[in-house]
């Protein structure tokens, strides 16, 4: 082999070598390092807490009318956010006009309401005595500007011009029953066609100083609901009779006259029957005054509860405690006694008005042509028949007494029972159909109870008053009037703030409140606001 050729075989080597030692370092070298995939958290939003939606506020029964600027308005479910209402719809719709009116004295003012049918059917306004449609006004409140309540005024329509401040105020009332016209005295027509309206003035006393009035509407019927509004946290107490810690027995206007011992009272016939210490005194209030009905006819010196009776006519019926009867008597004259049922013999025979007997009946209650007593520890029911009337025994508890009782004009009987077991003393509800009896409120310290279809049933403890109402199963109870504190409720307080004093038999009248109070000697009115 050449040189040459050597040298050129060692090139080659060489030129191997080194290609080879390219590769090595190429492969040898650290790798690039791997970048892994972005991950993008996943944006988490923050919870939006979107605010409850409002109810869309609806309108009201309620008016304020304001009689020197010559405006009204229909107050709306925001307007009275404090209330808790009973939504019905009924169709029917109201709208006042008043003018402006120069109030630099007290007088008389009119307004006009149209009532126009919007429910689709027609509406019988004066079929006596079923499915009578009635128009009332049953609430009113005097206001100054700024919107302070001030005593006195009212509807002055009903008498003369005698301001009326009992309410409810029936404003369209049933003509004789003989009295089968289109149209009655007054031109309302009898009956209400759909889409039509119906307009009428009303006269309305203002006390001097007040401008404005707070005015509700109603129309109530057998077939037909309103929007009704129970005591609330805006209802509101004035004096209706008497004067605060000072008896006596004297008539007159409402805040002049004395009362004694106020410890019943039942609005019925137009009137607010008030009966004294017990004692078979009766003050009828209407108008704005009081007088005694019945000055030197008693008839007993213990008497109970009494309730407005419509099974042949606007009737009293009375609990007499003392001498163990019932009576019915006319709403004009309790006096005038028109029925005595039971013997006066101690027992609780059945049978009728002549050879029935009672225990102890304290209190009464009326539904449809039954009346219910509270006799010791048995509820009994006086039964209407061919004008005559029947006792019989529904409901015997044992080991207690029933206090007082109230009816919902259904089918319902309430009932307070105390018992010798004081877990069973409470508030029941009797089904007077399946005679089952339910505790819906365990509380030994109730007094009497009340039964409104417009506002619910209401109880006294100790002073104060308790609007309950059902929840599902339940049953609860809200305190709507009533204060520890004593003192003077004249000019009127908030219901809550007020000093009842010990409340006897109250009444509660589609939604206002009438309660006998014998501590401050006088009967306190309590509207659902002020």
């Amino acid at each position: 082999m050449g040189r040459h050729t050597i040298y050129c075989l060692l090139f080659l080597l060489l030129l191997l070598a080194s290609c080879s030692g390219d590769l090595s370092l190429e492969n040898s070298s650290e790798p690039e390092p791997v970048v892994p995939p972005v991950v993008e958290e996943p944006v988490v939003e923050e919870p939006v807490t979107e605010e409850p939606a409002l109810p869309e506020a609806s309108a009201t029964g309620f008016f304020l009318l304001d009689f020197k600027n010559g405006t009204s308005r229909n107050l709306t479910t925001a307007d009275l956010s404090g209330q808790s209402f009973y939504e019905h719809d009924t169709g029917v719709s109201f709208a006042f006009s008043v003018p402006v009116t120069d109030l630099s004295y007290p007088g008389i003012y009119s307004a006009t309401v149209t009532i126009s049918n919007k429910s689709g059917q027609a509406i019988n306004l004066n079929n006596f005595p079923i499915d009578t449609a009635q128009l009332i006004i049953s609430s009113f409140a005097a206001q100054d500007e700024s919107g302070q309540g001030l005593e006195g005024g009212g509807i002055a329509n009903s008498d003369g011009y005698k301001a009326e401040s009992l309410y409810p105020f029936l404003w369209i009332k049933h003509p004789d029953e003989v009295a089968e016209v289109p149209e009655f005295q007054t031109g309302i027509k009898r009956v209400l066609d759909p889409d039509e309206s119906i307009s009428r003035s009303i006269d309305i006393s203002l006390p001097q100083a007040a401008t404005q009035v707070l005015i509700e509407v109603q129309l109530l019927a057998e077939s037909m609901a309103a929007n009704n509004i129970p005591v609330a946290g805006n209802a509101y107490a004035t004096v209706l009779a008497g004067s605060y810690g000072e008896a006596g027995a004297s008539d007159g206007l409402a805040h002049q006259a004395k009362l004694n011992l106020p410890t019943a009272a039942e609005s019925c016939g137009g009137y607010l029957h008030i009966i004294e210490n017990n004692s078979g005194i009766f003050k009828r209030y209407g108008n704005n005054s009081l007088e005694t009905t019945n000055a030197t006819y008693r008839i007993s010196n213990n008497l109970g509860g009494l309730d407005c009776y419509k099974g042949l006519s606007d009737q009293l019926v009375i609990a007499d405690t003392g001498l163990r009867q019932v009576y019915l008597s006319s709403s004009y004259s309790p006096a005038a006694i028109s029925e005595v049922i039971g013997s006066g013999e101690v027992g609780q025979l059945d049978g009728d008005v002549a050879t029935a007997s009672f225990a102890e009946p304290v209190d009464v209650a009326s539904l449809g042509k039954h009346i219910y007593v509270a006799d010791s520890g048995s509820i009994r029911q006086i039964s209407e028949l061919d004008r005559n009337y029947y006792v019989t025994t529904v409901l015997a508890e044992q080991a207690g007494k029933i206090i007082s009782l109230t009816t919902d004009n259904v089918k319902t009987v309430f009932y307070h029972f105390v018992a010798t077991d004081p877990a069973l003393s409470g508030i029941y509800a009797l089904d007077t159909e399946s005679l089952e009896a339910k505790l819906i409120w365990q509380n030994a310290a109730v007094k009497v109870i009340r039964w409104d279809g417009a506002a619910g049933l209401f109880a006294s403890v100790a002073g104060q008053l308790y609007h309950l109402s059902p929840v599902a199963d339940a049953w609860s109870a809200t305190l709507a009037a009533g204060s520890e504190t004593i003192a003077s409720i004249a000019g009127g307080k908030m219901a809550l703030e007020a000093y009842l004093g010990e409340i006897g038999y109250f009444d509660v009248d589609a939604g206002t409140l009438y309660l006998p109070s014998s501590n401050n000697q006088q009967v306190i009115r309590i509207d659902r606001l002020r």
